[in-house]
């Protein structure tokens, strides 16, 4: 894990001398369960719902809550226009 660590110090010097822009790295869990037994998220279908909101945090308009992991969105960041999915089934 170490080496990984190192290389991410690397680029981001190097980027910093070159004005080069290092790729978003980009972590989802579609499988998580309820404890009901079923996906949590609604489906595959809905995913594009979560591509808008990364796309959008690359044009930095996306909101989201900063964290040791990164960043992770807010039920009102993402576009749920459509779908009857809420806030409390998002927290799970």
């Amino acid at each position: 894990f170490q080496h990984w660590l190192d290389l991410g110090a690397k680029l981001q010097a190097a980027s910093e001398r070159t004005g080069a822009k290092l790729p978003a790295i980009y972590c989802v869990n579609w499988f998580r369960k309820g404890a009901d037994g079923k996906f949590v998220w609604p489906g595959y279908g809905e995913n594009m719902r979560v591509l808008k909101w990364k796309l959008d945090r690359l044009e930095g308009t996306g909101g989201g809550d900063e964290h040791v992991f990164g960043v992770t969105p807010n039920y009102g960041d993402l576009n749920w226009q459509g779908l009857a999915f809420s806030p409390e089934q998002f927290d799970t």
